[in-house]
């Protein structure tokens, strides 16, 4: 039943991809070939790391470093795939950039009192299955990197929208939007646990069939 489930999401999510990527693509054609969506992905990093300097910046400076990180997550990737220059270093990079904007962002407002240390630490925890993950591709070629899943996307939403809600609560004085975004970035700890499952399932089986995994 696992199986037949993640089976089907993975279609879904591929279905959804193509249609959202043929309606990204007309609006980011002006940018040019030459600028590579890893270069987008490497920027939007770069710009995630003023987070881990919360004394420097305040809530406006750091929910503008969110949309950008927003925005870029949308663009590289249907860059990637519609002019053809997907690589195995991107696919790695970009949800890499997607854990230390959400890491940032969760340090900026435990140092300024906006969000509990243990909540940092349910965001981090299920993502060390992601590293072990990777560590498992370095140790054995026949394990894929992990393919985007709707559970996957559906946690970065949450926990973006959770982070911005609070953001703009702090910004707006809104004491309400406190609760509404831990609630949000709640969900994504909990779908955040079913993506991990998703990977390891997918790494169990394809060591347990003998075959190489092929990503989409």
């Amino acid at each position: 039943m696992l199986r037949s489930t993640l089976d089907r999401l993975k279609r879904i999510t591929e279905s959804e991809t193509q249609v959202r990527d043929d309606l990204l693509i007309n609006v980011l054609r002006p940018i040019p070939v030459r600028f590579r969506p890893n270069h987008l992905t490497g920027i939007r990093l770069v710009i995630s790391l003023v987070l881990f300097l919360p004394r420097t910046i305040d809530a406006s400076t750091a929910l503008l470093v969110l949309v950008i990180g927003i925005i870029g997550d949308m663009t590289d990737g249907v860059l990637a795939r519609k002019r053809d220059q997907v690589t195995t270093f991107g696919k790695f990079l970009d949800p890499m950039a997607d854990k230390i904007l959400a890491i940032g962002l969760l340090y900026y407002l435990y140092v300024h009192g906006a969000v509990e240390l243990a909540l940092i630490g349910h965001v981090i925890l299920p993502e060390t299955v992601y590293v072990l993950y990777i560590i498992g591709m370095k140790l054995d070629r026949r394990i894929g990197v992990p393919t985007p899943s709707l559970v996957g996307r559906g946690k970065v939403a949450c926990y973006f929208i959770g982070f911005g809600i609070i953001l703009i609560g702090e910004v707006a004085g809104l004491t309400a939007a406190y609760g509404i975004g831990t609630g949000l970035v709640v969900a994504g700890i909990l779908l955040a646990w079913l993506a991990q499952l998703g990977y390891a399932y997918e790494a169990v089986r394809t060591l347990a069939s003998g075959r190489r995994s092929t990503p989409s």
